[in-house]
């Protein structure tokens, strides 16, 4: 339980069979105020963000995965404190350790070789490129100015498109290290390919989708060949080829609904001074 209790609880079932049971959400929660929504028909992810985001009445969304805890009592204390002081951010990235691989590691929006470089930037605050899905928090504002999740996507490169959008209005992202939570899904079946279909096919398509969306000239030509070089090596490792080129199709016949909107020079200049990655 946390002890900052000026926050309501929305959960949103996304039709599930058989349904989410609202008792036990009502007792972990205890005398917080609780919402729980039903989809009557699977929304994808950002669609369900995006629903959750128009059911809230707060200043500020602390999204968090069904299966994510915070480490302390003191998580949404902090995030209400940032959001409050001055020059705050518009979104809150956080720590996540992860234990999808057996051992414990940490999840931050850094790049391996960032942190092989510097490990102390794990363990810092400091402003930051974009944040991760599983635990961050955004202020009313940034959806407000830059609109919501972008649906299109469905899954896959959301968190940092949203990211560009919100850096393009002039709000910055702040990583704040010591906001802690778990991530602990279930294990996989001994039998599960490397990756799942779906997830590169969505992670396949969206990187052109990403691209043609918010790259300015000349990165495309360097980002995009090289995470398909990359997808397709998975694909080919997995049987998954099939899957990949339909990605790959599905990308390209989908440009056109994608309104282009190329980061600008500000945007690229607080890329490179925080930890940005233009041909990620």
């Amino acid at each position: 339980m946390q002890a900052y209790a000026n926050v309501e609880i929305i959960v949103l079932d996304d039709a599930s069979t058989p349904p989410v049971e609202v008792a036990p959400v009502e007792a972990i929660a205890g005398n917080l105020p609780v919402q729980c929504l039903r989809a009557d028909k699977q929304l994808g992810l950002n669609a369900v963000r995006n629903r959750l985001l128009a059911a809230a009445t707060g200043d500020v969304f602390f999204i968090i995965d069904d299966d994510a805890f915070f480490d302390d009592d003191t998580a949404l204390q902090q995030v209400a404190t940032a959001f409050s002081g001055t020059n705050a951010p518009g979104i809150i990235a956080t720590k996540i350790m992860d234990s999808r691989s057996g051992t414990i590691r940490p999840l931050t929006p850094h790049s391996r070789r960032q942190v092989r470089q510097d490990k102390t930037i794990l363990d810092e605050p400091h402003r930051i490129s974009y944040f991760l899905g599983g635990a961050h928090a955004i202020h009313r504002d940034v959806i407000a100015q830059c609109g919501n999740f972008d649906e299109v996507l469905m899954y896959g490169l959301d968190e940092i498109e949203l990211a560009y959008r919100a850096l393009g209005a002039d709000f910055h992202i702040a990583y704040l290290p010591n906001i802690v939570v778990h991530h602990q899904p279930p294990p996989a079946p001994a039998d599960a390919p490397a990756i799942a279909p779906w997830r590169l096919y969505y992670l396949t398509r969206n990187r052109i989708l990403f691209a043609y969306k918010h790259l300015p000239f000349p990165y495309p030509l360097t980002y995009i060949p090289a995470w398909l070089s990359w997808y397709g090596y998975r694909a080919l490792r997995a049987g998954l080829f099939g899957t990949y080129c339909k990605g790959i199709r599905d990308g390209l016949k989908s440009i056109k609904d994608i309104h282009r909107q190329p980061i600008n020079a500000a945007t690229i200049a607080y890329l490179k001074a925080n930890y940005g990655r233009l041909w990620r």
